[in-house]
């Protein structure tokens, strides 16, 4: 993201960027999004730099990208609204949220949803935004395969065992089998659960963090979704054409399948009180119902 999204290929800078944004405590793919993101509205003239005491010629500008990074870092100049965040950010500015590319306020990583079919719904419903790491579907296959609703299921699986490997704290390019994940857990607690077991704790984490988001904040119907730039056709190469879903509709359907694999209400996206009785989660009945409640009255008579 701080290489060829912001349009910059000379490897060795590109290698620095990364350096740097570790050095300075900055997510590169946030810090590399939010910049693109910049460079864009620069480009097209929807915002003048110099007005924020900054300069940039836009995509390849090796010199304002190093900048930016560190008045991203320190808070400087323009640099304080950026760091916000590519949504955040546009909020400030006043400018650039049809552009922004982002899901629930987290910028999106490089692997884009265009390129693989269902891969959107995994980041519309992800609790965290525009993560890469809550689950692939299977097969590798474009868009315009056929409806994402088909590979919903092999999604949902793909992220219990991701989230499985990432409570034990173990590396996602180690493709361990559940086996060995038992094995791990028998050998250090004593306890080994069967593989239906430990899949039922990805779908807890996931069930309460939906709740505590629905009350907090999100309107799932309305934020389970994917920025406008992802249902724009990709301009040229093998795949033109192509978008993250086949239209709204399909990405609207596709997660209410999510929803209900989940065992939570297909048009509010929170989790029902009978779904935690049969995780176990009792204690948190209630405030799924609250949940639910909030919800309702926020949509009112927004349709879904």
């Amino acid at each position: 993201m701080l290489g060829a999204a912001t349009g910059v290929f000379n490897l060795e800078v590109v290698l620095y960027y990364n350096w740097l944004a570790d050095e300075l405590g900055v997510d590169t793919i946030s810090a590399g999004n939010t910049i693109a993101w910049f460079l864009e509205l620069v480009e097209d003239g929807l915002i003048d730099p110099r007005e924020h005491g900054f300069n940039a010629k836009g995509f390849g500008d090796e010199e304002a990208v190093l900048r930016l990074l560190e008045m991203i870092a320190y808070r400087r100049g323009v640099g304080a609204i950026l760091a916000e965040g590519v949504w955040r950010a546009s909020k400030i500015l006043g400018v650039g949220e049809d552009k922004a590319v982002h899901v629930k306020g987290l910028e999106a990583p490089a692997w884009d949803p265009r390129g693989r079919r269902a891969l959107g719904v995994s980041y519309a419903t992800a609790d965290v935004g525009a993560s890469h790491l809550r689950g692939w579907p299977r097969p590798h296959e474009p868009p315009t395969t056929g409806p994402a609703r088909e590979l919903v299921p092999s999604m949902a699986r793909s992220r219990d065992r991701d989230s499985v490997m990432d409570t034990m704290g173990i590396c996602r390019f180690v493709s361990y089998p559940l086996s060995a994940v038992i094995d791990f857990i028998g050998a250090a607690t004593g306890w080994r659960p069967s593989e239906e077991e430990l899949l039922l704790i990805p779908q807890r984490a996931e069930a309460l963090a939906r709740i505590h988001d629905a009350i907090e904040r999100l309107t799932p119907p309305l934020d389970d979704t994917v920025p406008k730039r992802w249902m724009e056709p990709i301009p040229e190469g093998p795949l033109k054409g192509v978008k993250a879903f086949l239209d709204w509709n399909d990405l609207r359907e596709a997660v209410r399948e999510y929803y209900k694999i989940r065992g939570w209400d297909e048009n509010l996206g929170v989790p029902l009180p009978g779904t935690l009785e049969k995780l176990g989660l009792h204690f948190a009945v209630e405030d799924a119902k609250l949940a639910l409640k909030l919800v309702r009255e926020r949509l009112g008579g927004t349709p879904l």
